[in-house]
C-alpha cells in the first residue's frame, strides 16, 4: 500500500510538472522536466552548506559594525572597549539574519544550480539592505 501511494504522489508531482497547460515548446517543457532533481538537490544542498557560510559572514559583518557604532571613534582602545558590547550584538543579529539569508540565497539562486550565490559565497540578498531605517546600497 506504501508503495502504491507513493508511486501515485510521484506521479501527480511529474504530472503536475510535466503537462503544462500552455507549454509553447515540447523541447523547452522536456527540459525543464529533466532540471527538476537538479533543482531539488541543490536548493538542498544550497541551504545546508550554505547557511553556515551565511551565519559567519554576517555575524563577523555585523559584530563589526555594531562595535564601530558603540564606539563611535577609530580609536583602539574605544574599540576594544566597544567590543565587549557590539561582539555579542553582532552575533545574535548575525546569527539570525545568517539563517535567514542562507535559506534565501539558496532558494532565490534555483534558477541558476550550484552557483556560488546559492552557497552564500558571493552576494547575499538582494544588495540593498536596512540599516536603522536607511536604505544602504552595497
Amino acid at each position: 500500500m506504501k508503495k502504491q501511494l507513493a508511486l501515485l504522489g510521484a506521479l501527480a508531482v511529474v504530472g503536475g510538472v510535466a503537462m503544462p497547460a500552455n507549454a509553447a515548446d515540447k523541447g523547452e517543457m522536456l527540459t525543464t522536466v529533466a532540471m527538476v532533481p537538479v533543482k531539488t538537490v541543490a536548493l538542498v544542498t544550497g541551504a545546508v552548506f550554505g547557511t553556515p557560510v551565511a551565519v559567519v559572514r554576517k555575524v563577523t559583518e555585523e559584530s563589526i559594525d555594531a562595535t564601530k557604532t558603540v564606539a563611535h571613534s577609530d580609536s583602539p582602545f574605544m574599540l576594544g572597549a566597544a567590543s565587549v558590547i557590539g561582539v555579542p550584538i553582532g552575533v545574535f543579529k548575525g546569527g539570525i539574519e545568517g539563517l535567514w539569508l542562507g535559506s534565501y540565497n539558496s532558494y532565490s539562486n534555483n534558477d541558476k544550480p550550484f552557483c556560488l550565490e546559492s552557497f552564500s559565497m558571493g552576494d547575499m540578498g538582494e544588495g540593498e539592505h536596512v540599516v536603522s531605517g536607511k536604505k544602504i546600497e552595497k
